[in-house]
Order: structure tokens, then sequence, then C-alpha cells
């Protein structure tokens, strides 16, 4: 993917910024990254998931506000250096993202969800691409 894409409209950051909490259980329900743990196990990675997306889903809701980047570059730092520490590399996070992504046009409209799927896309490709510093 080349650039960054062109802002969402308001109306798309605004049904995106409404139904954060729907898109974040959906992309649990969907996510088998922690499925065949369990106990308690199974416990703390869905609750460092659903803080992620939390988060993850805040600043992608904050990017029509601040055009351009630089909040996502944060993620991508956090998503390449950070956690790493916490057990999930990368790759890892690409794939929740991707998940993420499925979810938000499971629940969004077509049409706004189709402005907001290519900003999750963007900063999928920046991780996958980006050096993992924290892994070394």
């Amino acid at each position: 993917m080349s650039g960054f894409p062109a802002p969402p409209s308001s109306a798309a950051v605004a049904e995106f910024r409404d139904r954060g909490e729907e898109i974040v259980s959906k992309t649990l329900e969907l996510s088998d990254f922690y499925r065949g743990l369990e106990g308690e196990d199974a416990g703390i990675v869905a609750s460092k998931m659903r803080k992620g997306l939390e988060m993850t889903h805040r600043v992608v809701a904050s990017v029509a506000q601040v055009p351009g980047p630089a909040l996502l570059q944060d993620q991508v730092s956090w998503a390449t250096t950070r956690l790493p520490h916490e057990g999930f590399t990368p790759a890892m996070v690409a794939a929740n993202l991707a998940t993420f992504n499925d979810a938000i046009g499971r629940t969004l409209t077509a049409e706004h969800a189709a402005e907001i799927e290519p900003i999750i896309e963007w900063l999928i490709d920046q991780i996958t691409t980006a050096p993992s510093e924290g892994m070394g």
C-alpha cells in the first residue's frame, strides 16, 4: 500500500467511534489467537488483546481530527518495539489487526467500513514492513 489513506468522512468516524465496543467484541469473537489457551492464560491474553484493541480504536478514531500518519506511526513503533516484550510479535499484531478490520466490515455500514478499512490496512502494512527492534 502506498501513501497514507484519505481521511474518512465525519459520518464514518462517528459510526466507527460510536460502535467501538461492538467492533472490539466482534474482533475478540472472531479471533483464534487465544483459542486453545485455558483458564488464567486465556483470560490474560484476552484482556491484553481487549486493551490493545480499545487503544487502537481510540487512535484510529482520532486520525480524522489529526490528518496524516503521525498518530499511527506511534502505534507502529509500539507494536514493533514494546509488544514483543509482552509476547506479541509484529506478525501476531498484524493478524489481530486483520481480524479487527474484518470486524469493522461486519459491524459498520459498507460505505463507512470502506472509509475506515484502508487506515487499518495501512497500519498492518507498516507493522509488517517495519524493523522489529524489540525482538533483538
